[in-house]
């Protein structure tokens, strides 16, 4: 039996004027959200009603029997041109406790988890005729005793929670006895991680991840959607390569502080001015980038990231002497 759904008068009344049985180039995700948001006063606390299916036993008989749990994948097709941040942003502001998990962007589909199937139906509801975007579920099942108990991650955490700094040490998870050495990469280890954060840290000031040999920030993503007040994160010491990435980042509004040391960036990243303007580009809220000042003149007379993977490190130095003949970089200070 299909979920009955009731939807405020704003999305009728926005899905008959933007013709959505028709495709249209001209409609953009900026302009649902420009039209949404004449009407949001009213629909401060919108929630949508959806009445629960009935259970399918057939999609359930292979499963019922098994000490697993099931975890929803979103797929939203063709949405990425919108841009992730955008999509995900927009998706929080009308579905209460959204919080996606390992969100990613898949050719031109943007891909993330969820465990409250109500949140899917309601991501549908407001993306199919919004962005002209199919969206797509299906069920994840995975077993609990490669999970972490709850008990067992809220001892670690609390011996890691340094309450006078409202900080939260996650450094080097893989060495941490009873923890999986993937709980940051895995679906089911991030999604056991997000819950506890959400039920007792959603307010944290700062997090840590170093040494945990991450190459993408799909973890610190799943973590802004809970700590909307997160103002220091510091993800040196891994395995981030593309500082493009750092677009996601913001989704953290009130971040002023970041560390991105020791990660193997590529050449090109690593002069100073391309570098902090990178960083700037995505983050303009950002104050202190690797303990200095990124709107300061002095960090842009340098030429050079001062600390990177060791493994780029000869090449600094050839490119530091092939650069003594140049003219120096002209300095430009970011308001």
């Amino acid at each position: 039996m299909p979920a009955n759904v009731t939807a405020p008068n704003f999305i009728h009344t926005i899905l008959h004027e933007s013709s959505i049985n028709e495709a249209t180039p001209t409609f953009s995700l900026d302009d649902a959200i420009k039209s949404i948001a004449l009407d949001e006063e009213p629909h401060r606390h919108v929630h949508f009603e959806l009445q629960e299916e009935e259970n399918n036993e057939n999609q359930w008989k292979n499963h019922r029997n098994c000490d697993c749990f099931m975890i929803n994948k979103v797929i939203i097709k063709n949405s990425a041109p919108y841009g992730i941040v955008k999509v995900l942003k927009y998706l929080s502001k009308y579905i209460p406790d959204f919080f996606p998990i390992s969100p990613s962007v898949n050719q031109k589909n943007i891909i993330f988890f969820i465990l409250d199937p109500k949140q899917a139906k309601n991501i549908q509801l407001l993306c199919e005729p919004l962005i002209n975007a199919t969206v797509v579920f299906c069920r994840e099942y995975y077993f609990k005793k490669n999970i972490p108990t709850d008990i067992t991650l809220k001892e670690i955490m609390v011996k890691r929670f340094n309450a006078n700094d409202n900080s939260l040490n996650l450094n080097n998870l893989s060495n941490e006895k009873g923890l999986p050495p993937n709980l940051l990469t895995s679906i089911p280890g991030i999604f056991s991680l997000m819950k506890l954060i959400k039920r007792k840290y959603p307010h944290l000031n700062g997090i840590s991840l170093k040494y945990n040999s991450l190459d993408n920030l799909q973890i610190v993503t799943s973590l802004a959607f809970i700590c909307k007040s997160l103002k220091t994160l510091d993800i040196s010491y891994n395995k981030l390569s593309n500082i493009n990435e750092l677009e996601i980042v913001q989704i953290c509004t009130e971040l002023e502080t970041i560390f991105l040391r020791h990660n193997p960036f590529p050449l090109k990243c690593l002069g100073l001015e391309t570098y902090g303007r990178n960083v700037h580009r995505y983050l303009p809220n950002i104050k202190t980038l690797d303990d200095a000042d990124i709107s300061s003149k002095s960090f842009y007379e340098k030429r050079f990231v001062p600390s990177v993977s060791s493994s780029f490190s000869s090449h600094i130095r050839n490119e530091r002497i092939q650069s003594q003949s140049h003219t120096p970089i002209k300095v430009i200070t970011i308001d």
